[in-house]
């Protein structure tokens, strides 16, 4: 009976000292398992498995494990940047990568809305134009260049191409008209009149394109303020645009310089100072 008394002791002594390892292993292959870590995220998980560790390797050690970062991917680091800003600060293991990918997400969500907003207005100021000042002359309006339009909105009147249905053209003289005006620039800017028909011949508008406000003055009015809203959209369409060209140069230079410049510790006199090296090549 005292045998089996000090078998049962040294069991149970045995037990006792196993248990604040087990209790480690099993905090941790609970957490692995799916079980909420403990208080501090992956940083306090790791220091309860394996122990005190320096901060800075455990952050490293995780994006590593986050993003399968190798150090052979360091020098693609550039390059990846200039494809897609954000992507060179993720490979070097850099926190600033989220305000590259913001930047870029944001402007080219913006520049789609300026540009969905551009031919919405586009659609808006034709669909006026052809109802109501070519209605007089066509009845199926064709479409054409921007710069007819901003022609339309800059005079009431495209005015005759000519005044004469048969026989040699005879230009527009009205010079409140768009074609009336060019008629009378191309005499002054031309020493012959041949010459001045053939440059008004080349500028005037022609029959299918001709146009009249008179009497639509708040159609015109519309139509005024809807090209200056499609102006407003294709400007801010650009300035997107510039954003993006100009996050993804950025995000190319901050990579390249976090790979080629390197800090250096070195002595100087009795203390400790940093030397700054550049290396160029690739």
């Amino acid at each position: 009976m005292r045998r089996r008394t000090d078998v049962i002791g040294l069991l149970l002594a045995a037990a006792f000292a196993a248990m604040p390892r087990v209790a480690r292993a099993q905090s941790f292959a609970t957490a692995r398992a799916g079980v909420a870590a403990p208080q501090g995220g992956t940083r306090a998980l790791l220091r309860a498995a394996q122990g005190p560790v320096d901060s800075t390797d455990t952050v490293h050690s995780v994006r590593r494990a986050l993003f399968h970062i190798t150090p052979a991917a360091r020098p693609w680091a550039p390059l990846a940047s200039a494809i897609v800003p954000g992507s060179g600060q993720i490979i070097l293991g850099q926190d600033r990568f989220v305000v590259y990918s913001a930047v870029e997400v944001f402007s080219w969500w913006a520049y789609a809305k300026n540009r969905r907003e551009q031919s919405q207005q586009e659609d808006a100021f034709k669909r006026i134009a052809a109802g109501v000042a070519r209605a007089h002359f066509t009845s199926s309006p064709r479409d054409t260049l921007w710069s007819y339009y901003e022609a339309m909105r800059d005079w009431k009147a495209s005015g005759y191409f000519s005044k004469s249905q048969t026989g040699p053209i005879q230009p527009e003289t009205d010079t409140s008209t768009y074609n009336g005006y060019h008629w009378q620039l191309a005499l002054r800017t031309h020493p012959t009149v041949e010459g001045a028909l053939a440059e008004y011949e080349q500028v005037a508008i022609r029959p299918d394109f001709q146009w009249s406000w008179v009497d639509a003055q708040f159609q015109f009015d519309v139509f005024v303020r809807t090209t200056e809203k499609r102006n407003d959209a294709h400007r801010a369409a650009v300035r997107d645009l510039a954003i993006i060209g100009a996050n993804h140069m950025l995000s190319l230079i901050d990579a390249f310089t976090t790979v080629r410049l390197e800090l250096l510790p070195t002595a100087l006199g009795g203390g400790t100072g940093a030397q700054l090296r550049a290396t160029l090549p690739w």
